[in-house]
């Protein structure tokens, strides 16, 4: 096949890719949250490790990177890291190679440092996170190619998390709550800016994870909008914006707003992350559970 044909796809998908993956962290929601209560035993323990396989639909539909993910712990803090890359067919294209790393405490889960390290093609950014104040003081220090040096300081109500660090939190709320209809706001730190997240589940259901089987799941799902000055009213934290439902004109898997993702995370005493779902601007990204290891309970939502 002529590379013409091909090169268009992978820039577009790599575009979005790293966007996509940030809001798909974004929904972990942390256990801080008012309506969400934290389990006493951390779900998850060092050792851990697991593997995502990025897949592009559309057209020609390719599993086109991974992220890698690993527990450990130091000095009685979580670390956790995550490293984000494109396969070598890729990379011909749209080379992307990403760190994240983050550390927090492990009696509420609040961050106490993060670091990113972006390599995107001839793009790269950093930024480096320091938290005081039990996570509602931040220092985001934010250098990227061809944009100013910023170095800010946010002061919050509540504590501000980095993606990664929700990445973990989800695993330790009790979801109960949220099957019970109850809906989920966090602040959240995406380079210099911080954002408003909504998260709702939409009940349990079985899930077949190709390579793995099939599960019993929790789907979520989330959006994630541009932070205003002003608080969410209270009117609005009753509501969750989606689209109709099918039978009504509708496709029940859109949301009004800037993002459209959705997760589904295993049920069981793991609330281990086993696919999400994001729309593009043109197809979808998808990512699935592709490998596993070191996990602290037994996987028993795996039905087949």
């Amino acid at each position: 096949m002529r590379e013409a044909q091909w090169e268009p796809l992978p820039i577009l998908t790599m575009k979005y890719l790293y966007k996509t993956i940030l809001m798909m962290l974004a929904i972990l929601l942390p256990a801080s949250s008012t309506i969400l209560a934290q389990q006493r035993e951390l779900p998850f323990q060092a050792g851990e490790k697991a593997q995502i396989i990025i897949h592009y639909k559309y057209g020609p539909k390719m599993d086109i990177g991974k992220m890698d993910i690993a527990v450990t712990e130091q000095s009685g803090l979580m670390n956790v890291r995550a490293d984000i890359s494109t396969y070598s067919f890729w990379d011909k294209f749209y080379k992307v190679r990403d760190v994240y790393e983050t550390t927090f405490t492990k009696d509420g889960i609040v961050p106490v440092k993060a670091y990113r390290d972006v390599h995107e093609g001839d793009f790269w950014a950093r930024s480096d996170y320091d938290w005081r104040n039990g996570g509602r003081t931040l220092h985001a220090v934010v250098d990227k190619k061809n944009r100013p040096h910023r170095d800010t300081v946010y002061n919050e109500p509540k504590p501000v998390r980095d993606v990664m660090n929700l990445f973990f939190a989800i695993r330790a709320l009790d979801i109960d709550k949220l099957i019970d209809g109850k809906v989920a706001h966090q602040i959240v730190a995406m380079d210099k800016d911080l954002l408003n997240v909504k998260l709702k589940s939409f009940g349990r259901e079985e899930k077949k994870i190709s390579g793995l089987g099939t599960f019993r799941t929790i789907k979520l799902g989330v959006t994630v909008n541009a932070r205003n000055v002003e608080e969410v009213p209270e009117s609005d934290k009753s509501n969750f914006s989606i689209a109709a439902e099918k039978g009504d004109g509708g496709d029940e898997n859109v949301f009004y707003g800037n993002s459209k993702i959705f997760i589904w995370v295993s049920d069981d005493e793991n609330h281990m992350p086993l696919f999400f779902s994001a729309p593009v601007k043109v197809g979808s990204i998808n990512g699935r559970l592709a490998s596993f290891s070191g996990l602290k309970y037994p996987l028993t939502s795996k039905i087949e």
